[in-house]
């Protein structure tokens, strides 16, 4: 496949623009050096640099016309007459393995019965019976005695190995899957979400050897589902004019499932678009060989 010279540009310097239109509130701050905790955590915990982020690519097999634009495009493409396309010796074939797990974590995520039943306990699992907080700058917007009573109250349904990795020691044996790295495809599902959060992490792992317009769509999607974790969280979040989710109380709860529901209908056919993604490129690696 060719895309012409100015179609290809064109599309680059949207990608930019969406980057630098999804990040602005967060480089705002940055600036000023105060944190954000929402949109931090897209730049700490998930480890894409903005710069990397911003540079837009067609995806393996696609050849684009005219003259490599260092500024819009990465460095892993070979010129060919008067076009270039993605490297074929910078296919990173080592890595297929890896790729076939999450190929294969991404079906099996989908496959599974979604779970709408977690209330977002995880934010509150962290730091129940804790002296600290994981994010101190902020006050909690309830009690302790509050925030301790919501877990032990609350049936832990938590299916993601990496919100439990946090919990604190009296929060870990309250959970009702026994979780760990070695079984995540057997609990993760659909209806989580850090699972469809991760669905960035799984994208720019891939990144660039997939299109620009799939991971900004997955960066979007953290984005979302970053604020509903927060929001449903026991801080306080008013500084950032963020209005909490109580899911301490009925109302709260309801509203965190309806989110939860909105957020998997967004989620999964990016998370088949994804997995097709993988797949395509494990197949030009192993066609290639």
């Amino acid at each position: 496949m060719l895309i012409n010279e100015s179609e290809w540009q064109s599309k680059a310097q949207l990608h930019q623009n969406k980057v630098d239109q999804l990040t602005s509130e967060w480089r705002e701050h940055k600036a000023l050096g105060k944190k954000h905790p929402t949109l931090d955590f897209l730049f700490s915990y998930y480890n894409l640099k903005i710069n990397r982020l911003r540079l837009w690519s067609p995806g393996p097999d696609v050849s684009l016309s005219g003259k490599h634009n260092g500024e819009l495009l990465f460095g892993y493409y070979t010129s060919k007459e008067n076009s270039f396309h993605l490297d074929p010796e910078r296919y990173p074939r080592q890595r297929l393995n890896n790729f076939k797990w999450i190929a294969h974590l991404l079906r099996e995520t989908k496959s599974k019965t979604p779970v709408f039943n977690c209330y977002g306990v995880h934010e509150w699992c962290m730091i129940y019976k804790s002296d600290s907080k994981r994010h101190e700058q902020l006050p909690l917007r309830v009690s302790s005695q509050t925030l301790n009573n919501f877990v032990e109250k609350t049936s832990c349904q938590c299916t993601h190995f990496d919100a439990y990795r946090f919990f604190t020691e009296e929060a870990s044996p309250l959970i009702q899957h026994p979780l760990s790295r070695e079984n995540q495809e057997v609990y993760e599902q659909s209806g989580c979400l850090h699972a469809n959060m991760d669905l960035y992490k799984w994208a720019y792992k891939l990144y660039p050897f997939m299109s620009g317009d799939l991971l900004l769509r997955c960066f979007e999607l953290a984005i979302q589902c970053r604020y509903l974790d927060m929001q449903a969280s026991p801080y306080d979040l008013g500084e950032f004019n963020m209005e909490p989710i109580p899911v301490d109380t009925t109302s709260g709860r309801e509203k965190y499932v309806s989110e939860q529901h909105r957020l998997k209908k967004i989620a999964d056919p990016i998370r088949d678009e994804l997995a097709d993604a993988y797949d395509k490129f494990i197949a030009i690696c192993t066609n290639a060989v």
